[in-house]
């Protein structure tokens, strides 16, 4: 493990020992834990964050149609219901739904913030003098809404933690195959789901109150589970980052570590405070962080297959070092697949290596051997840039 550790690069250590730093800091020391922000401000870093989500989930859906296969649907999807999920939390929040839009002093959310009161406790009162008109003050509905969205922050990096592991474990081919055959179907019903969410939300949110998930034990049991999938996924993603080097993989490692940063800094921050605010800005840069890398990596292979592709070769390098046939098999499928112009050119040269060995009079282990010697040799086109390998 502290081979591993080593092989961190140092900027990238540092990058994300320093928003857990601050936020020691600013709960350790109080007056550093400044007040400030409105509903208005949340709304737009919450939209910035969906926007940079929903750019890297078109770019993983793109991808799709090039290599069809589960961990990119779930990959897709960890992005699309990040974004969707948490619109829903900044639009819920925002003034556009009765949500706060000047100072934080007026009513505010609470659910995984803490249990913090909601609501002002007046409004007011028909037998006062100075009342001309009865206010009744928000209403069911509105702080059914806020319940509900504002455990929606919560949610989307649950439901999005839940996806990224998914599109990182290795799925046993049988049923990466039948979720690949169905992979539309199974998108536009998730992509259902997700938009009725974002609809009872905001509309019928008391359909969606009733769910405990702004009880302090169950946030904390979700942010726990949400924490331990993001960081599987990251290791992962820096596993296939050391063995393709591809700048995107580096990039979404370090963006999924700051997205279970931002886990705590939700939970554990004070409402409307730094430490709150925190998780917001840690999402966003995570993000930003994501697609910058996928546009680093657009504009030096010109493809945004290198999404996926990292993580396809780790498992299939795996698959190699443990003498498992499928994989050397599937490795050639995608690279045959990348580079048609050469049409099963590794599964010709491994048997035109078994016929030379032949007439050497090798033993059968021996040609085995040269057989998978042969299909290794041009398996290094994988993480060749298209502009390089289609050159004109």
């Amino acid at each position: 493990m502290s081979a591993r550790i080593r092989e961190v690069p140092v900027g990238w250590l540092l990058a994300l020992a320093a928003p857990v730093l601050l936020f020691a800091f600013v709960r350790i020391y109080p007056p550093a834990d400044v007040s400030f922000g409105s509903g208005t401000s949340h709304f737009y870093v919450v939209t910035a964050v969906a926007a940079l989500a929903l750019v890297l989930a078109t770019a993983v859906l793109v991808t799709a149609r090039k290599l069809p296969a589960a961990r990119t649907l779930f990959l897709a999807m960890a992005f699309l219901s990040m974004a969707t999920i948490f619109l829903a939390h900044g639009l819920g929040t925002s003034p556009y739904f009765g949500g706060p839009g000047g100072v934080h002093t007026t009513v505010t959310h609470n659910s995984s913030y803490g249990a913090q009161p909601i609501g002002p406790t007046t409004f007011g009162n028909p037998g006062d003098g100075g009342t001309t008109a009865f206010d009744p003050g928000p209403g069911e509905t509105f702080f059914a809404r806020l319940k509900v969205v504002g455990y929606s922050a919560q949610l989307s990096l649950l439901v999005s933690a839940a996806f990224f592991f998914l599109a990182v474990i290795d799925i046993p081919d049988h049923i990466s195959a039948w979720i690949s055959r169905r992979q539309y179907w199974i998108a536009a019903g998730l992509i259902a789901g997700l938009g009725g969410h974002v609809y009872f939300a905001l509309w019928h949110p008391q359909a969606l109150a009733p769910l405990p998930l702004d009880n302090a034990w169950v946030a904390r049991s979700a942010a726990t589970i949400a924490t331990t999938g993001l960081l599987f996924a990251a290791l992962r993603f820096y596993q296939a980052y050391r063995l393709a080097l591809l700048p995107i993989q580096g990039a979404l490692a370090i963006a999924v570590v700051l997205l279970a940063e931002a886990q705590w800094s939700m939970q554990l921050g004070e409402l409307w405070h730094v430490s709150w605010w925190e998780y917001h800005f840690l999402m966003l840069g995570g993000f930003l962080i994501g697609v910058i890398g996928l546009l680093h990596n657009y504009r030096i292979t010109g493809d945004l297959g290198a999404i996926v592709e990292g993580l396809f070769l780790r498992q299939q390098v795996n698959g190699i070092r443990e003498g498992d046939p499928r994989a050397m098999i599937a490795l050639g499928a995608a690279v045959a697949a990348k580079d048609s112009e050469t049409s099963e050119h590794i599964e010709r040269v491994g048997d035109l290596s078994v016929a030379v060995g032949g007439k050497l009079w090798l033993p059968p282990d021996d040609l085995l051997v040269l057989r998978w010697a042969g299909r290794l040799h041009d398996v290094g086109k994988i993480g060749v840039p298209n502009s390089i390998l289609r050159k004109p």
